[in-house]
């Protein structure tokens, strides 16, 4: 059957043919299209209390607050940045259970790499943990986020 019979307007074939190529690069899968949904839930500004490990707090290191402001799937860290964390989109994720989590792995010209990750907890906290390896030292902390909602100066 000729698709002028299947699809007689020449516009709906265009959107019916660029539709099919974007399923088949997906893999004919849901995957690719769920990265937005996962996203959006921890967009926004969260403030962080990050606390060292023992490991870590023997390596002198201290336990901070951290604000990340996540959008559009890329996570910004505030006092991070000061110290050359540029900006860096996040992998979001769902598991077989519904429990979401994202990652996100920055770098710093002299401050070396972060890997943060962290899901939802009850209510709308997040949890986490961050692996900071520089010198060739690596350094473990876990944090507790909540919502933060910045003043205007």
């Amino acid at each position: 059957m000729r698709t002028s019979k299947l699809w007689p307007n020449e516009a709906f074939r265009t959107v019916a043919g660029w539709t099919l190529v974007v399923v088949a690069m997906c893999g004919a899968s849901s995957r690719c299209f769920a990265t937005a949904a996962e996203a959006a839930l921890f967009e926004g500004f969260w403030a962080l209390d990050a606390d060292p490990d023992a490991a870590a707090e023997r390596g002198g290191r201290l336990d901070f607050k951290e604000y990340f402001i996540i959008e559009s799937g890329v996570v910004t860290a505030s006092e991070l940045s000061k110290l050359g964390f540029e900006p860096t989109p996040a992998t979001f994720t769902t598991d077989a259970a519904g429990n979401t989590t994202w990652s996100v792995t920055m770098t710093s010209r002299t401050q070396g790499t972060l890997t943060i990750t962290g899901w939802r907890t009850t209510g709308s906290a997040i949890a986490g943990s961050i692996v900071w390896d520089r010198d060739g030292q690596t350094y473990r902390y876990a944090y507790a986020g909540r919502p933060f909602t910045p003043t205007e100066e």
